[in-house]
């Protein structure tokens, strides 16, 4: 294999490594952002948390989601969710009760959180 053709090939698996991070690092920061944004009273909400990665259930509870996207790659689709009775009621409120808004609060920050796990990769 020719010297340029053996950087190439260096280049693209480390760009490919580096989407990966990428997915990792800004899929858990969302999760974070969220979990620290919703309303905590009992635990439950929090504890409610689910992952899925590629349409299997990969974990739960309150720390979950660094495990289960520990091995996430580019094109994978993942999926986090709160299963606790009120999760909907906590995100958008009721006719009594103003939402917190946790999930959408934390996804509209997802190019921002994209872009600075693109800035921590290693040069």
């Amino acid at each position: 294999m020719s010297s340029f053709s053996r950087q190439v090939r260096l280049w693209s698996e480390k760009a490919k490594r580096n989407m990966d991070e990428v997915v990792r690092d800004a899929t858990q920061t969302v999760a974070r952002v969220a979990q620290e944004r919703a309303p905590e009273v009992t635990g439950e909400l929090k504890d409610s948390i689910k992952v899925w990665v590629n349409g299997s259930l990969v974990g739960e509870g309150q720390k979950g989601y660094l495990a289960a996207t520990a091995k996430a790659k580019a094109g994978d689709r993942i999926l986090i969710g709160w299963t606790a009775e009120h999760a909907v009621i906590a995100e958008y409120g009721s006719g009594t009760r103003q939402g917190y808004f946790y999930v959408r609060g934390a996804a509209i920050q997802w190019e921002n959180i994209v872009r600075e796990a693109v800035r921590r990769l290693p040069r």
